[in-house]
C-alpha cells in the first residue's frame, strides 16, 4: 500500500470533522472528520459538536483580533498569512491586468466570512427553489428553508415592512443588522423617484431599493467561528479544534467506505479515523481539489497525475460559479452638503470617535457602514419569464472614512451581476501534483469562465446603462441633487479609441475593467442521481462513496443574488439538523431538527 505521507498526497485544506475522539497511536479516532473550517466547516462543528465528539482541523490559525472591525477590510484580505491566493488569467475579463486576477480566501478560523464585508443576502425565494427543482427535492424550496435561516439569525436591524418581521429569526447564535448611514433615506428616495419600491433584503427579495443586511454584532463581524466555536472551544468537551493541520486526502478503503483523513500538523503526519463521516467543507476551490486527491473526480485527471481512481465523478471541478463586477466613481460637487453627512473631524474630534468605538457598546463613525443596495430584473430575465427574479445588484457607497480627515469627496456606484449563466472550472495541475508539489497555491488552476456566455456582459451593460444614463445619482434625482455628483470616467486606454457612452465603449469598459467579487460556488454540486455532473446528492453524501459528505458553497448548483455566505450557512445548517435526526432518530419525522427540541434527543457521550 502507498504511504499516506508521501508528497504526492499532500494537500492543505482548511479544515475536518471527527465525533467521538479517542487518541490511539498513531491515529486518532473519532465519529465526524470535517475538512474546512470556514463559513460551513465551524457552524456544522458547533452544531454536530452538542451531540457528539467532533475533531475540526484547520490550516490556519485564529483571525488576528484588528479584523473584528471594516476599517481595514482591503488590506486584510491581501495578507498571505491569512490568505490563499490563487492565480487566474482570462481573455475577455480584467484585461487592464493583463486578464490576471487574484483571488484571495481566508485562511484562518471562520474563512473569509473572518474578514470580508459580511453582507447577509440570503437571496431569492426562486433561488432555492430552483434547487428543489434541479435536485427534485422540496426540502430545498425556500418555504422549507426558512426555518433553517430563522434558527441561525438574531436579526435586530430595521425592517421596511414590519409585517415580515415574523420570517426572522430572533434567537440565533449569528448578529445581523441592518446598515442604517446617513444617505439610506437619500438611496431610497432616488429609488421611489425612479419607479421603484422600497423594500427589505431579507424576507422575500423583489425588485426594489434596499438596505444592506449586515452579520455583525455590536459593530464587529459575526462569523461562524465567533458565533458558533469560540465561545464554547475551551468549554465544551466534545469539541476538538486542531489549527494549522495541512489535511493531505480522505482514507477511502476498497468499498468505497471513507473512514479518515490523512494530514500534518506542523510538518508531522498524523492519520484521524472517523466511525460515522467524513465531512469536507473547504470551500469551492479546495472541496473539488480535495476529492480530485482523494480519488474522486474526472478520470482522465486522476490518470494525469497518477491518482488511483476511487470514484470517476466527472463533475468535480466543473460549473465554477462566480459575480463578476463593475465600478463607477461620482464626484462631489458641494462639499458643504456632504459636510452635513458626515462633518469633517478635528484630531481631537478623531480621538472622541476611536473612544467611542472602544466602548463596550460601541457607536460613532467607526461604528456604521454607509452601505445600500437595490435588486434589479434584467431584461433578459424577463426574456426568461424570471420577471419577478431579480438577477443583478446596485451597490452605493460614500466614501465616508474619508471625512474623517477631509470631506467625502465621492460616492463608488458597483453594477454586480448575480445569477451568470457563464461556467468556468477548478483544475488540478496534474504534472505538478505527479512531480510531488504539495502546495495547493501551485496546484490549483482557475477558469472563472466569465462572459463565456455573452448574454452575462449584455446584464452588466444594461446594469452600467442605468447607472450613467438614468441619471440614478444626479440629475433626475431631487435625492441626490444637493450633493451636486457628476460621473467622473476613468477611460482604459484601450477604449479611447471608441465614441464615449456608445455601447463599443461600455462593452470595452467592461472587459478592461470588470473584477471578480469572490463570490465563488458550484464546483461539486448537488444534483439528481441521473444528473452526470452532479457530485453530490440532495443530502449532500458524494455519489458513489459512503460516509463522504461536502457541505459547503461547492455544493450550490446555481449561484444565488447575493453574496453566498448566507446560503452557505443555510446548506450547512439544514445538513446538521439532516445528521443529526438520522443518527439519533432515523424513525423521527423528516421536518423535525434536534436543534429545535433538544429535550427530545439524549446527547451522544
Amino acid at each position: 500500500m502507498t504511504s499516506p505521507f508521501s508528497a504526492a498526497c499532500a494537500c492543505k485544506a482548511s479544515s475536518f470533522f471527527f465525533s467521538q475522539v479517542h487518541l490511539h497511536s498513531p491515529a486518532m479516532s473519532s465519529v465526524y472528520y470535517l475538512v474546512g473550517a470556514g463559513a460551513a466547516g465551524c457552524l456544522l462543528a458547533g452544531r454536530l459538536s452538542q451531540y457528539f465528539q467532533v475533531l475540526l482541523l484547520e490550516t490556519g490559525g485564529n483571525p488576528p483580533p484588528a479584523v473584528n472591525t471594516f476599517l481595514w477590510t482591503n488590506q486584510f484580505s491581501n495578507d498571505p498569512q491569512i490568505n490563499y491566493h490563487f492565480s487566474s488569467q482570462h481573455p475577455h475579463f480584467s484585461l487592464q491586468t493583463d486578464g490576471m486576477l487574484n483571488i484571495s480566501l481566508g485562511k484562518m478560523m471562520g474563512g473569509s466570512g473572518s474578514h470580508n464585508n459580511n453582507y447577509y443576502n440570503r437571496g431569492s425565494p426562486h433561488d432555492y427553489d430552483q434547487f428543489a427543482s434541479i435536485t427534485q427535492d422540496p426540502s430545498w424550496s425556500y418555504l422549507n428553508v426558512i426555518q433553517h435561516f430563522k434558527r441561525l439569525e438574531n436579526f435586530n436591524g430595521i425592517l421596511l415592512n414590519e409585517d415580515q418581521r415574523g420570517f426572522y429569526g430572533t434567537s440565533g447564535p449569528f448578529s445581523v443588522t441592518t446598515s442604517n448611514g446617513p444617505t439610506l433615506g437619500m438611496w431610497l428616495a432616488a429609488g421611489r423617484e425612479l419607479g421603484f419600491q422600497a423594500a427589505d433584503p431579507n424576507a422575500f427579495q423583489t425588485q426594489a431599493f434596499s438596505p444592506i443586511a449586515l452579520s455583525t454584532k455590536n459593530s464587529l463581524r459575526s462569523s461562524s467561528y465567533t458565533a458558533l466555536i469560540q465561545g464554547v472551544e475551551k468549554t465544551r468537551p466534545n469539541l476538538r479544534v486542531l489549527r494549522y493541520s495541512q489535511v493531505q486526502k480522505v482514507l477511502i478503503d476498497e468499498n468505497k467506505i471513507a473512514y479518515g483523513v490523512t494530514y500534518l500538523r506542523h510538518g508531522i503526519p498524523q492519520i484521524a479515523h472517523a466511525s460515522k463521516e467524513v465531512i469536507i467543507s473547504a470551500g469551492a476551490i479546495l472541496s473539488p481539489i480535495m476529492l480530485m486527491k482523494s480519488g474522486i473526480g474526472p478520470s482522465q485527471t486522476l490518470h494525469a497525475a497518477k491518482i488511483p481512481i476511487v470514484q470517476d465523478l466527472p463533475g468535480v471541478g466543473q460549473n465554477l460559479l462566480d459575480h463578476a463586477d463593475i465600478h463607477f466613481k461620482f464626484q462631489i460637487l458641494n462639499p458643504s452638503a456632504a459636510q452635513t453627512l458626515y462633518p469633517t473631524l478635528s484630531d481631537s474630534g478623531l480621538q472622541d470617535e476611536l473612544i467611542k468605538f472602544q466602548a463596550p457598546i460601541k457607536t460613532g463613525a467607526f461604528s456604521t457602514e454607509n452601505v445600500h443596495q437595490a435588486f434589479i430584473v434584467s431584461s433578459r430575465a424577463k426574456r426568461d419569464n424570471e420577471g419577478n427574479w431579480p438577477d443583478y445588484h446596485l451597490f452605493f457607497q460614500m466614501n465616508d472614512l474619508a471625512g474623517l480627515a477631509i470631506n467625502a469627496t465621492q460616492i463608488v456606484m458597483r453594477v454586480e451581476f448575480g445569477r451568470p449563466k457563464s461556467r468556468g472550472c477548478v483544475f488540478l495541475n496534474t504534472e505538478m501534483y505527479a512531480a510531488g508539489e504539495v502546495d495547493d497555491e501551485k496546484l490549483v488552476s482557475l477558469d472563472l469562465g466569465i462572459f463565456t456566455d455573452p448574454t452575462d456582459m449584455d446584464v452588466l451593460l444594461e446594469g452600467g446603462h442605468y447607472i450613467i444614463k438614468s441619471n440614478l445619482l444626479h440629475e433626475k434625482t431631487a435625492a441626490f441633487q444637493p450633493l451636486g455628483l457628476r460621473y467622473r470616467p476613468e477611460v482604459p486606454e484601450a477604449c479611447k479609441f471608441y465614441p464615449f457612452d456608445s455601447d463599443d465603449y461600455w462593452k470595452c469598459y467592461i472587459v478592461q475593467t470588470s473584477r471578480t467579487s469572490w463570490h465563488l460556488s458550484g464546483t461539486c454540486v448537488m444534483g439528481r442521481r441521473d444528473d452526470p455532473l452532479a457530485v453530490v446528492a440532495s443530502d449532500l453524501k458524494v455519489r458513489g462513496v459512503s460516509r463522504l459528505r461536502v457541505i459547503d458553497a461547492s455544493v450550490l448548483p446555481t449561484s444565488t443574488n447575493g453574496n453566498p455566505n448566507a446560503p452557505t450557512q443555510l446548506a450547512a445548517e439544514k445538513t446538521a439538523c439532516l445528521i443529526l435526526r438520522d443518527y439519533l432518530d432515523p424513525n423521527s419525522d423528516p421536518n423535525l431538527c434536534p436543534l429545535d427540541n433538544p429535550v427530545y434527543f439524549t446527547p451522544f457521550n
